[in-house]
């Protein structure tokens, strides 16, 4: 596949429908066979009218702008867009130390970035939900963009899905990011999401910015519908770990031709150790991408929950029209607070049980070499004349 100057290997496939010589057509990339002897020239995406065809759909890599060219002309919504990084798979239980390191880096480098952040209704009392909700408030202050994860339709596991009790759950975690001072600019979802009408219209209505997120292997289908709703921006997702391993003559995160037609996010995910924290750092810091920055943009982003609305604009948060001084928020304790117990003997022991059990078994192992070697000497004087 050709387009903007750069060809990707793309998977090989021996069958695939294809058009030739419409009349009057606009075509979107190059696709060059490899038929030995029969080599053929094709276009990729072709547009008559208000009619399109792709051969096939690519979730990554160069195909991605092509068919965002063909999309935005065919509904007449082509722009020019950056990229926007995102941060997935951020939850309450991931290591918040990794992400605030991340985090850090980001700002360092004055690279803006949103995060997907999950939510949960139960223990918000307990200190790690207290240090989860302060994470996301140091993204705000460090030019970065909050977007509420949708729930996980599992939670729903033995009670139906409706209208009600989605609402109230959504309400409820958005709520409660807003009291610990954190003000989502819109929502991350599954893309079924936006073609169901319990979950798109009652789920999403609210946000007028989206991300949408790949689909789950399975997933619960409440009410399907051929209609989708509409927002100012919904943000494709794709990996940008792909985007650099595509195979390309030039590589994708340094091309500097090569623009998205619509909103298009890169996702890299939440790293779980120390080496996949450098591995996201590095990928970052050697794309040469202009990312979009939210607090640079005239308009607004918002979200409308029950009597509740949240603004953002140039940099700026605003919670029913009141602007919010993010700077204000105390941070939480970095420690629990523990009871001190008196040091006895038993207790000094415990504590350094790891340590213990090493000395301990390091000396019933020399002790056993040492047996070992006294009764092979023994033995074999047995066998010595005297």
């Amino acid at each position: 596949m050709s387009d903007n100057g750069i060809t990707e290997q793309i998977p090989y496939t021996n069958r695939m429908e294809y058009l030739v010589d419409v009349a009057d057509s606009d075509k979107y990339g190059v696709l060059n066979t490899q038929n030995v002897g029969n080599q053929k020239t094709l276009p990729y995406g072709v547009k008559v009218d208000n009619n399109a065809f792709l051969p096939f759909w690519n979730t990554s890599g160069l195909a991605v702008n092509c068919e965002e060219k063909l999309i935005a002309d065919l509904f007449n919504a082509k722009t020019d867009s950056r990229p926007l990084l995102v941060i997935n798979n951020v939850t309450p239980t991931s290591n918040l130390e990794y992400l605030d390191k991340l985090v850090d880096d980001l700002y360092r480098n004055n690279v803006p970035f949103a995060v997907s952040a999950t939510n949960v209704e139960g223990n918000t009392n307990q200190f790690a939900y207290k240090k989860y909700m302060y994470s996301l408030r140091m993204i705000e202050l460090k030019n970065g963009i909050v977007f509420m994860r949708v729930p996980y339709l599992y939670s729903y596991t033995g009670k139906e899905i409706n209208a009600q009790n989605l609402k109230a759950t959504m309400s409820e975690r958005l709520q409660l990011m807003v009291r610990s001072g954190v003000y989502p600019t819109g929502l991350s979802t599954p893309n079924h999401w936006n073609q169901d009408v319990v979950l798109g219209k009652v789920g999403l209505k609210s946000a007028s910015n989206v991300l949408l997120l790949p689909d789950p292997k399975t997933y619960p289908k409440v009410e399907q519908t051929d209609y989708s709703q509409e927002f100012d921006k919904a943000y494709y997702v794709m990996s940008l770990k792909d985007l650099d391993k595509a195979k390309t003559t030039v590589s994708l995160t340094k091309a500097n031709n090569l623009n998205y037609t619509l909103s298009t996010a890169l996702n890299i995910k939440m790293p779980r150790t120390l080496s996949e924290l450098r591995k996201v750092e590095k990928s970052v810091s050697n794309s040469e991408l202009n990312w979009e920055n939210p607090a640079a943009e005239d308009n607004s982003r918002e979200m409308n929950f029950a009597k509740m609305k949240l603004e953002y604009h140039a940099g700026t948060y605003f919670v029913n029209g009141n602007e919010q001084n993010i700077n204000d928020t105390a941070p939480v304790q970095k420690k629990h607070k523990h009871k001190e117990y008196q040091e006895t003997g038993l207790n000094l022991i415990l504590s350094y049980q790891d340590k213990f059990l090493t000395v301990f078994i390091l000396v019933t192992l020399i002790g056993f070499v040492l047996l070992i070697y006294k009764g092979r000497k023994v033995y074999w004087d047995k066998f010595k004349r005297k």
